[in-house]
Order: C-alpha cells, then sequence, then structure tokens
C-alpha cells in the first residue's frame, strides 16, 4: 500500500499542476472585465485608425464570442453552485 501511494504519488502532483493550468487559463480567457477592456481598446485602436476596419471587425467578432462564451460560463457557474446550495439546505433537513 504504501508503495502504491509513493508511485502515485508524483502523478497526482502533476495532475494538479495541469488542472492549475487549465483553472488559470480559463480564468484568463473569459474574464468578463478583461474582455469588455479589450473591446474599449480595440475601438479607441479602430478610432485613431491604428487598425483597418477589417481588422477591427475581425477582432472584435473573436471578442464578443469571447465574451458571450464568458458571460454562459458564468451563467452556468451560478445555477451549479445554486444546485449545489440546495442539495446542502435538502440535505440538513432530510430526516431519512
Amino acid at each position: 500500500m504504501v508503495l502504491g501511494k509513493i508511485f502515485v504519488s508524483p502523478f497526482k502532483g502533476l495532475l494538479w499542476v495541469f488542472e492549475e493550468i487549465t483553472r488559470r487559463v480559463d480564468a484568463e480567457l473569459y474574464d468578463v472585465g478583461k474582455l469588455q477592456r479589450e473591446l474599449l481598446e480595440l475601438r479607441q485602436a479602430f478610432e485613431l485608425g491604428d487598425i483597418s476596419p477589417e481588422e477591427y471587425d475581425a477582432r472584435e467578432e473573436q471578442l464578443i464570442g469571447r465574451l458571450r462564451a464568458a458571460r454562459e460560463r458564468k451563467l452556468a457557474e451560478e445555477e451549479h453552485d445554486d444546485e449545489e446550495d440546495e442539495d446542502v439546505e435538502d440535505d440538513r433537513y432530510d430526516t431519512t
């Protein structure tokens, strides 16, 4: 049993590292505030003539897609959290 834990421990640590990287990348990619700032910066760059209309349209479409996805993810997480809260409350009042 101890040998099994010794052999599995490095893999658990590596798995944790990958999960943490994934969590941080997701947080960065789907940060609503950051995406809104990027849209504002993109608009300013366009208005100042720093980028072409075609580049503006392409980048705007990409950012809006990420913003929609971020909002959908946030709603899904909130619904999931609400369901967990309800499960905890149900367990508290369960008398069986």
